[in-house]
């Protein structure tokens, strides 16, 4: 080696000391994981083998503080997610993190990585969490390819409804899991046909005696409307406020009425996502432990 090379050598800059987590960095640690992001995070290893069923390290096993193991997530869910691992102290007032208010940036990729390593109380927290989202018709997308592809069938069967009426290209883009786009697409096709069947039978009430109503053919078409722009669910309702007579007492909302009461009588006929059939299912995971 001549002496121009032996100099690049001496001058090369030496690599910079990786972020240590604040929240981890316990000098005692026995275990180092680094996020995807190059911040290193010192565990012990008595703590994950009490929490979760994948990071713990198996019994003997000398571990070594300056062994490094890589991690696919990003500091800021590897930090949500260890402080469900390490026991919490006085500064954070004992508690581990709050997922009500979290924005679902956060939450998807936290549950995510819960399921992924196994973290018990995560994944029981973000899931409870999950199925009040659902209850307040909250990203139904997002819940519905995170349960499916996790085995929360139940929970998936709810979300899924809530997707019917969202844009085909949404759909595409969002429901990522294999297998879970090609089963959608049977379901979804339950409910166009239901639809179809109801858009088809429109003409009907009106030739039924003393059929009489003024604002029909504006209820008719807006539900075409709504059919055909994909834009009604399984609330989808005909519109009471524009009879100009009291709901009950005249032939417009007589006609409305059986409308509805026949368009309800074809969705009850459609069978719950998980039960669609052409497509196989993932291994469903028991919810005993989410809370109502």
């Amino acid at each position: 080696m001549d002496g121009s090379s032996r100099s690049e050598g001496k001058d090369a800059p030496a690599s910079p000391a990786l972020k240590i987590a604040p929240d981890f960095c316990d000098a005692h640690a026995d275990v180092t994981f680094k996020s995807s992001d190059d911040v290193l995070f010192k565990m012990h290893s008595k703590y994950l083998a009490a929490t979760s069923g994948v990071l713990q390290v198996p019994a003997k096993t000398m571990t070594s503080p300056d062994e490094v193991v890589p991690l696919a997530e990003p500091a800021e869910i590897l930090d949500m997610l260890f402080q469900f691992i390490h026991p919490r102290t006085a500064i954070s007032n004992f508690r581990q993190p709050l997922v009500v208010k979290m924005d679902a940036s956060m939450l998807f990729p936290l549950a995510e990585a819960a399921e992924k390593y196994q973290v018990f109380g995560a994944m029981n927290t973000c899931t409870t969490h999950i199925y009040h989202l659902i209850k307040l018709k909250e990203h139904p997308l997002e819940i519905l390819n995170h349960t499916y592809r996790h085995g929360y069938l139940d929970l998936a069967d709810e979300a899924a409804i809530e997707t019917i009426g969202k844009p085909l290209e949404e759909v595409v883009r969002r429901l990522t899991h294999p297998g879970l786009l090609r089963r959608w697409l049977l379901y979804y096709v339950h409910w166009r046909n239901v639809a179809a069947a109801a858009a088809k039978e429109l003409p009907q009430y009106m030739t039924r005696p003393g059929a009489n109503c003024t604002v029909w053919p504006s209820v008719k078409a807006n539900y075409m409307l709504a059919v055909i722009g994909n834009s009604w669910s399984q609330n989808y309702a005909l519109d009471h406020g524009q009879n100009p007579c009291n709901v009950g007492s005249c032939n417009c909302a007589r006609i409305i009425v059986l409308f509805q009461e026949r368009l309800s009588l074809g969705i009850k006929s459609i069978p719950k996502f998980s039960e669609v059939k052409g497509s196989r299912l993932p291994s469903r995971r028991k919810l005993s432990s989410v809370s109502t």
